[in-house]
């Protein structure tokens, strides 16, 4: 039953996905999709079509399987409070621009620590650090476990760029993640293979061209899975390794908000060229690094964050 699992929430969700997609372009839950030449309207939300394919996938198996297991219980409710803390945002704009934006900023981060905090119940204690040794976190387990989803979170949500960036990326995480643990020899990956069949068949749908996109909801989910699923296996080294283009894309904004803002004036996206290549005003995003330089189509642009993130996926599965 545990290898049917990702076959469940792959099915679930590949069914669900239309009807989700329906429904947000009935209602205008909608956002341009800037990297086209013709800017059409795209579903938002797609988060949801991921939430509804785990949600059954978990009930199937309870009833069937047995298989809701009281340590599966806090991942799942962290996950649902970061996919509802995305859909809040969503639907009211706590992340927008305008008045206030900075103090919103500010909230965005702060909000989801409580959101996190269940996951000490489910925590490692001890911190492997490749090539020597390693520590206990002790009382500071209590801020480090929590703060680690919250973070892992946000760069998830930030470096969805383009279409299928995100949900690749998190993908290609979800793999190495579950080949680290098999690797290790632990048993407890139901939790892992329900979650990549979700955004595996989510990304049918995002992927270029995409015919949905994540929303926050979907960002903030995905990025509380790979968090807990860190935490929960005390992969605190293994994570900062597996989500360096991650990372990079996050500190890279940070030079530029502090070094070469007033060179670089904010903007949200670039533009797309006649022949469908990406123009971007700067490279201080990691994704838009390679643009900068390069004359690449979204495609392209995706397929290099994904072989990058692939790259560092081997590198922590063989040194940490």
């Amino acid at each position: 039953m545990t290898l049917i699992l990702p076959l469940l929430s792959f099915v679930f969700t590949l069914v669900l996905m239309p009807f989700v997609i329906r429904k947000m372009l009935a209602n205008g839950y909608t956002g341009t999709d800037v990297y086209k030449i013709s800017k059409p309207k795209i579903a938002e939300l797609g988060g949801i079509g991921i939430f509804a394919g785990v949600l059954v996938t978990v009930c199937v198996s309870a009833v069937f399987n047995g298989i809701f297991k009281p340590e599966l219980f806090v991942p799942l409710l962290v996950v649902i409070a970061f996919f509802g803390f995305g859909l809040f945002d969503d639907l009211f704009g706590i992340s927008g621009r305008g008045r206030y934006s900075g103090l919103r900023k500010v909230l965005m981060v702060a909000l989801p620590f409580p959101l996190a905090l269940p996951v000490v119940l489910v925590a490692q204690n001890y911190v492997d650090v490749p090539f020597d040794g390693g520590f206990y976190l002790d009382v500071f387990l209590f801020i480090v476990a929590p703060l680690y989803v919250v973070v892992t979170s946000n760069l998830v949500n930030i470096f969805s760029n383009f279409n299928g960036q995100s949900a690749g990326n998190v993908v290609l995480c979800l793999f190495f993640i579950l080949l680290k643990l098999v690797i290790d020899g632990k048993a407890d990956v139901e939790l892992v293979l329900m979650f990549t069949g979700a955004v595996l068949a989510f990304l049918v749908f995002n992927w270029y061209p995409a015919k949905v996109f994540p929303g926050n909801c979907g960002d903030y989910m995905m990025g509380a899975m790979l968090g807990v699923l860190i935490v929960a296996n005390g992969l605190y080294a293994f994570g900062m390794i597996l989500l360096a283009p991650m990372i990079l894309h996050f500190l890279l904004a940070v030079y530029w908000l502090v070094y070469k803002k007033k060179k670089y004036p904010h903007t949200k996206f670039g533009d797309v060229r006649s022949d469908g290549t990406i123009k971007v005003p700067h490279p201080y995003y990691f994704s838009w690094l390679f643009p900068y330089y390069f004359r690449l189509r979204e495609e392209q642009i995706v397929l290099i964050t994904m072989v990058l993130t692939a790259c560092c996926g081997i590198i922590a599965v063989a040194v940490a």
